[in-house]
């Protein structure tokens, strides 16, 4: 997954509407409390991520983000490559099931259930990655509890921030002073709403 579009600052632009228009019902500064950075905060970084060439007045893209999601900035550039693949969303209704006697249990809808996305992001120095770093990023977002907003290309996945459940890692090469050269981990993400809506709490 990598994109060379040449007019990356439009995207940029239509990035903040159109990430804003899939929110149901949410402004971009509505995001829950428990949520450690808003959409534009999310949005910003993906902006912050583009590159300069050091020269006052002449900047130039070095690093086009894909998306982030709180520490993790997926980007393909020349110099860096962390994105992923194997995405999955999982998502489901919730019922009640009434025993009724001489007859099949009755079933009642609740309403839906929470979403869930999985994936899985490699890493290899040999494409500008500190393998451990990356994991480390996603480590610490787990073991806080901190809830972000996923956003990939102009999309903002889901009303609600997400929480990064849980991931496993795999370390596939170690060089000869036992650092990690190459890795996989394989992320769950799960969707993060706190309260009832419109119960003032």
């Amino acid at each position: 997954m990598c994109l060379r579009g040449i007019d990356i600052m439009s995207m940029f632009g239509d990035m903040v509407n159109g990430a804003a228009s899939r929110l149901s019902g949410s402004s971009l500064s509505g995001f829950v409390s428990g949520a450690s950075e808003s959409l534009e905060a999310t949005v910003e970084k993906l902006v912050g991520g583009i590159g300069r060439d050091g020269a006052a007045g002449n900047s130039f893209l070095t690093k086009p983000p894909l998306g982030a999601f709180g520490d993790v900035v997926f980007e393909c550039s020349h110099f860096r490559v962390v994105t992923f693949h194997d995405w999955k969303r999982s998502s489901k209704g919730r019922y009640a099931h009434h025993d009724v006697i001489g007859m099949p249990p009755v079933s009642e809808f609740l309403g839906r259930g929470l979403e869930e996305i999985s994936f899985r992001m490699t890493f290899t120095t040999a494409l500008g990655v500190n393998p451990r770093a990356e994991a480390e990023k996603m480590r610490g977002m787990i073991q806080q509890g901190r809830a972000h907003y996923l956003v990939i290309g102009n999309v903002a996945y889901g009303s609600s921030p997400w929480v990064a459940e849980g991931m496993t890692e795999e370390a596939d090469s170690w060089n000869g002073f036992g650092q990690i050269i190459a890795s996989s981990i394989d992320v769950k993400l799960k969707e993060y709403i706190e309260g009832v809506p419109g119960d003032g709490g």
